[in-house]
Parts: structure tokens; C-alpha cells; sequence
């Protein structure tokens, strides 16, 4: 599935994501069995494969970015 080659543009794809320990995949919804993945090489596109564990990687992990919440300075005092 070398989608990237394709002239004509392709139907937005749905994925399921699946947990596994600290990690999260991206299995296709329209293509049961093929995963979002990614080259260890620098430069290479993301794709997609059916081949896990082997030239791709298809297991990614998450952190938030999120700042801690927290009360901010109104500016103004108390009456």
C-alpha cells in the first residue's frame, strides 16, 4: 500500500486505536490488519504496513504537552 504514490488523492482513512502497555497503534478501520507506521530512518514518510514488529515501527507513545493548570493573576485586588 504505497498510498503516497498515488496521483489521486485518497479517501480520509478512519483508525482504531489499540493500547498496548504504554503504547498506542493505529490500525486502519477500512483495511483491518494494516497499521500506521513510521522508519526508524531519518526522512522516510509515514505509511502504512501489515508487517509489524519488523522494518516499521507501528507502536508510538503519548505524553501531554498540557501546562499544569493553575489560578492565574487577575490583576486586580481584593475590595
Amino acid at each position: 500500500m504505497k498510498l503516497y504514490k498515488e496521483k489521486k488523492a485518497q479517501k480520509s482513512f478512519l483508525f482504531l486505536r489499540g493500547i498496548e502497555g504504554s503504547t498506542s497503534t493505529f490500525q486502519s478501520v477500512a483495511c483491518l490488519g494494516w497499521f500506521i507506521a513510521t522508519s526508524s530512518q531519518v526522512g522516510q514518510p509515514v505509511t502504512l504496513t501489515n508487517d509489524r514488529g519488523k522494518t516499521y515501527n507501528t507502536n508510538f507513545y503519548f505524553s501531554s504537552l498540557q501546562p499544569e493548570l493553575g489560578v492565574a493573576d487577575s490583576g486586580t485586588e481584593n475590595l
